[in-house]
Parts: C-alpha cells; sequence; structure tokens
C-alpha cells in the first residue's frame, strides 16, 4: 500500500491553496463557517473512509466512542487541567456544547487518530507497534498543529508555554489521549488492517496545511519537525510509488 506521486501532487496542491485561504481570511466574519465546513468535511471523508475499510458497525463504534472520547476529555481539561492544561475555545470552530467544546471535536478527532493508524500500518506490521507509531504519529502532528491554532486563535491557553504559547503539558496529554483512542481503533479493528491510502492522505493533508500555516505564521520549528516527517515517511519508509 503506498501513495502515489500524482496523488500526492494533488494534496499538495489542495494544501498549497488552502493554507493562503485560511490565512488571508482568519479575520473575517466568514472565516467561522468556512472552517467548519472544512473540519465537517474532514469528518464525514474519515468516516467514509473508515467505513469501507472495514463494515458500517465497526465505523459507527469507533467514531461515537473515540468522538465523544474527545469531547469529554476537553471538556475534563477545561474544568481541571488535565490531561492538556487549562484553555478555553474560541467561536471559530462553531457551536459549543454546554459553551465548552465545539461539536467539531466530535469528527475530527477520530478522523486524526485513524489516519494515523493508517500510516501506521504502513511503517508496520506489528500490532502492538502499530498503537506505539499511531501515538508518535499523533503527537508530531499536534507539534506542527497546536502552535498554529493557537496563533490563528481557535483556543486560549491559561497559562502559556514556552513552544509558541502552548504548554509543554498539552503534549504530555496528547500522548494520553492517543494511547487511548489507538487501543479503541485496535480492540475494534480486532486482526483487520484498514491499508487505505486515503487515510494516509488524510494525514499527510493535515501535516501539509498546518506546516503551509506555520510558514505563514513564522513558526519555523514546526516546519522543521514537518520536513523530518516527510523525509522520513518518503526516504526511510518509502511511502510515495
Amino acid at each position: 500500500m503506498k501513495v502515489s506521486l500524482n496523488e500526492i501532487k494533488a494534496v499538495l496542491i489542495v494544501n498549497v491553496i488552502s493554507a493562503p485561504l485560511i490565512y488571508l481570511t482568519k479575520d473575517f466574519a466568514l472565516f467561522p463557517l468556512m472552517l467548519q465546513i472544512i473540519l465537517l468535511a474532514l469528518g464525514c471523508i474519515g468516516f467514509y473512509i473508515l467505513y469501507k475499510s472495514s463494515n458500517l458497525r465497526t465505523a459507527v463504534t469507533v467514531f461515537m466512542i473515540v468522538g465523544i472520547y474527545g469531547l469529554l476529555i476537553e471538556t475534563l481539561s477545561i474544568k481541571t487541567g488535565f490531561p492538556y492544561s487549562r484553555f478555553s475555545y474560541s467561536d471559530l470552530m462553531g457551536y459549543k456544547i454546554a459553551d465548552i467544546v465545539p461539536y467539531t471535536v466530535f469528527l475530527i478527532w477520530p478522523s486524526l487518530v485513524i489516519s494515523a493508524y493508517s500510516l501506521s500500518e504502513f511503517i508496520t506490521k506489528n500490532r502492538i507497534y502499530k498503537i506505539i507509531y499511531t501515538v508518535i504519529l499523533l503527537l508530531l502532528l499536534d507539534l506542527v498543529f497546536d502552535p498554529v491554532a493557537t496563533g490563528l486563535g481557535f483556543w486560549i491557553w491559561e497559562k502559556p508555554g514556552m513552544y509558541y504559547d502552548v504548554p509543554f503539558l498539552n503534549f504530555m496529554g496528547w500522548i494520553f489521549s492517543a494511547i487511548v483512542s489507538s487501543l479503541v481503533v485496535f480492540f475494534f479493528l480486532g486482526k483487520r488492517t484498514l491499508e487505505n491510502k486515503y487515510l494516509i492522505m488524510i494525514y499527510l493533508g493535515n501535516l501539509l496545511l498546518w506546516t503551509f500555516l506555520s510558514i505563514k505564521l513564522g513558526m519555523y520549528i514546526p516546519v522543521i519537525i514537518s520536513i523530518l516527517i516527510f523525509v522520513v515517511l518518503f526516504k526511510k519508509y518509502n511511502l510515495v510509488q
């Protein structure tokens, strides 16, 4: 299971166009609606691909459990500071359930988890190692994603940290949540594999989008991290055919 060069080029072009649009419209009233459409599309595409790669029951179960987990764990963090540190969402990501967590989290988090899990299947065939690589891939994505999201005002940290205002505890929280969520996927997939290059492209597309936005915002450590991820995937694991 590899991704063709033309498919990589298509993902690259989409995100080269998307990143400036997001950056240039971030201060306009229409931006929250645009963002919600993108996030909803991402979630629905992720669900559909998971359904086609497994079955309807598995797709619904995984999305329900991981999505609800995402909502609950973020609510817990907002209220108590565990596991991500205390923060609050702006209104950019849509309606906030109980005025706490945007509903879009329900679809975003499962999509990110299954895309990282699918990519881990390309890296290793060992079932236990898949969980480890899924956690690593999600952490690396967050090292690129969270500074940009913070810079764009998606959320505000109560006590900003040293890494582009993102607290160190946030990344420990991502490791915790990634372990929990990947175990859910691992359990419900059983011995089946996703082996879907389109799920892999969801991960790569997210990484590219936040990388381009990192450049726009002058955040170069995330850019370096992203470049290293792509070099490893393309050179060491020969992701592209």
